[in-house]
């Protein structure tokens, strides 16, 4: 959650823009975000979590969860 609202932070977003939420990573990770997916998309204002590369143009950054490489996108709807 506070990796999200940083990179919203970082990307420049206003408080209430809307974003879709990209995440790659490895089984680990997607079920991280699976389970936590109505909380994400509720503190983050995100339409949507979306498990592939997040498109170009998209706020971007890598970091390890629990050991395990993961990477987010975010990009304004």
């Amino acid at each position: 959650m506070h990796r999200l609202q940083t990179m919203r932070k970082s990307a420049g977003f206003e408080i209430a823009d809307r974003i879709v939420t990209y995440y790659q990573g490895d089984e680990y990770a997607a079920r991280v975000m699976e389970s936590f997916a109505e909380y994400i998309r509720r503190e983050t204002l995100s339409e949507k979590l979306v498990n592939e590369a997040a498109p170009e143009g998209a706020y971007r950054e890598e970091f390890k969860l629990e050991k395990h490489q993961v990477s987010l996108g975010v990009q304004r709807v």
